[in-house]
């Protein structure tokens, strides 16, 4: 039975950095009315602004923390202290500093509230910030609950102004990670009315805020409509005179991901090579984006079947994200479930499975019982557990991530036919063909839906189908299938991928099961052939073609051959 192919997660990884970015813009009005008269705390706050907005978050940090203490010991209480206490909690936040953030955002909103100024800017700012802050930590309850609150005194007290596109934005984000797709659309929508009628439909803050819409739409599968607005994104950023290159980066990443799901390689290719291009003319380093792009790369590689390279890009991702944010950062999350994918693809169940645990325990880290994330972290592990044979370990979490993704993405999700795709693969084992029929049909037909029916994920699936009527002898149903899958993997990933291999062995086997043993032959060879280049010649995966190819030759009286082809072999793995 073929192994599902594994979904593929960049274009979420993408928003978190330009969402970022729109929210440092809600805290310099906060900042620049801390206390004119006071020079030492007005220099510190206005140098850590400066420092906040160029991206060097340890220094503003620092430099915050000198003007609490000046404040603290000078005995500047009220709404003076929260302002300092506010654009600390942010630096803080932009560091991944959850915990500590988050003390000092509460200390700020209650010093705001004492005071009576609980709906100026710089109070609905520090909401904001306390909201995106309880969010990372997946405090999802209470994060709402003050978001909403500090909506409505922002639209309230301010109407559309950058603060309450602010607060939208971080609702939506917030909607995003709790998979409520279309809910976070409209906070995005929202937010990006506003940036168009204060700022213009030219500012940087629309393009980044036009970003969140079209990842959004990408969330829902929607990549189609995705794709364009995040070109006219890119094309308003192009036009911004002081434009910030991390802006344009993750945009042209988040197009490269969305070309990749969709099956354009060579065009995401363009976009995600411009991407780290551009990243590195930026005037300072943007650890998010870099690890956004280096997975996006590595997403990139795999898609071509270069799956060496694609593990040395993700295995450096992994250690530049632990070294930068620690070692329970949420990016982990995705990084590390694209890695673990890799190692599948490459036939290493081992080494993929403590990988794949990690990324589910983070994710049960950080996410909500009910997030489809969680449903695809849990289905990564089953694929470890499927290459390994401990189906009995691999049913039930894939039973709980369609259940999860089935209520929080809806019935027609593609991450809903993978999950279909894989319990028709279990349905297969155990003999119940007729099951494992229905959910296989239904599979192919969401995935053609949504991703037209020459993409290459829909072969996957159109393979597996096949391989359930060939496990009931049915081959006059499934060889069709087999070489309709094989056609679209040729003419969309190349006549030499490994997951072209896949299925000209499947095909093979199609042929021995009927004897064929002459049709046989030299569909084994081409697969070992791209194999080997795409491995290595004593990988196991090549060792069960070799094998399969031995046996055509003994079935076809060639046992000169067959022997010499099975010494090589034996070579080959005393050698490993």
């Amino acid at each position: 039975m073929a192994i599902p192919d594994l979904r593929r997660l960049g274009v979420a990884l993408c928003v978190l950095g330009a969402a970022l970015t729109s929210f440092a813009q809600a805290l310099p009005a906060v900042i620049l009315a801390v206390d004119p008269e006071n020079f030492v705390q007005e220099k510190a706050v206005s140098l850590g602004l400066r420092l906040y907005r160029s991206g060097k978050y340890i220094e503003a940090e620092q430099a915050f923390r000198e003007a609490l203490a000046h404040a603290e010991a000078t005995g500047v209480q009220g709404v003076r202290l929260a302002a300092i206490l506010a654009n600390l909690g942010t630096a803080l936040s932009s560091q991944a500093k959850y915990a500590a953030a988050e003390t000092a955002l509460r200390r700020a909103l209650f010093m705001f509230d004492e005071s009576g100024a609980s709906e100026t800017p710089g109070a609905l700012a520090c909401i904001d910030g306390l909201g995106h802050t309880l969010s990372q930590q997946a405090k999802y309850a209470e994060a709402e609950a003050l978001l909403d609150r500090g909506l409505r005194s922002a639209e309230k007290t301010m109407g559309d102004h950058l603060v309450t596109s602010a607060i939208l934005s971080s609702r939506g984000l917030l909607y995003r990670d709790q998979g409520r797709h279309e809910k976070a659309l409209e906070s995005f929508r929202q937010a990006l009315r506003i940036h168009e009628a204060v700022l213009g439909s030219g500012s940087r803050e629309a393009a980044v805020t036009l970003g969140n819409v079209a990842s959004a739409l990408a969330a829902q599968s929607k990549h189609g409509e995705a794709v364009p607005l995040f070109r006219q994104a890119i094309s308003i950023l192009e036009g911004v005179t002081e434009a910030d290159p991390a802006d344009m980066a993750s945009l042209l990443t988040s197009l490269g991901n969305a070309c990749l799901t969709l099956g354009r390689i060579d065009e995401a290719e363009v976009h995600i090579q411009r991407a780290v291009d551009v990243r590195r003319r930026a005037v300072r380093p943007d650890n998010m984006g870099i690890l956004n792009d280096m997975n996006a790369l590595g997403l990139l590689h795999r898609a071509r079947g270069r799956y060496t390279e694609s593990e040395e890009v993700l295995r450096r991702a992994v250690e530049k994200a632990e070294q930068t944010f620690g070692l329970n950062h949420p990016i982990l999350t995705a990084i590390l479930g694209n890695l673990g994918g890799i190692l599948l693809d490459a036939g290493q169940p081992d080494e993929a499975e403590p990988v794949l645990w990690r990324a589910l325990t983070l994710r049960k880290l950080w996410s909500s019982a009910d997030a489809p994330e969680l449903g695809v972290a849990q289905a990564q592990l089953a694929a470890a557990y499927f290459q390994q044979k401990r189906f009995a370990e691999a049913e039930p979490l894939i039973r709980r991530a369609l259940f999860i993704q089935e209520r929080s993405l809806g019935a027609e999700h593609i991450e809903v036919a993978a999950r279909l795709n894989e319990m028709a693969v279990i349905y297969a084992l155990s003999a119940r063909y007729s099951d494992a029929e229905k959910l296989a049909q239904r599979a192919i037909a969401i995935a053609e839906k949504q991703l037209g029916p020459d993409h290459p994920e829909v072969a996957g699936y159109v393979a597996n189908l096949a391989t359930i009527y060939q496990r009931q002898g049915n081959y006059t149903l499934s060889e069709p299938l087999i070489h309709r899958a094989l056609a679209i993997r040729e003419r969309t990933m190349g006549a030499q991928h490994p997951r072209v291999a896949v299925l000209l062995r499947d095909l093979a086997v199609l042929h021995i099961s009927q004897k064929d043993y002459r049709s046989a032959e030299p569909l084994l060879r081409r697969a070992l052939l791209i194999q080997e280049g795409a491995l290595t010649p004593a990988h196991p995966i090549c060792a069960e073609t070799r094998s399969l190819l031995t046996h055509v030759l003994r079935k076809t009286n060639r046992k000169t051959e067959a022997g010499r082809l099975e010494r090589n072999a034996k070579a080959l793995a005393a050698a490993r």
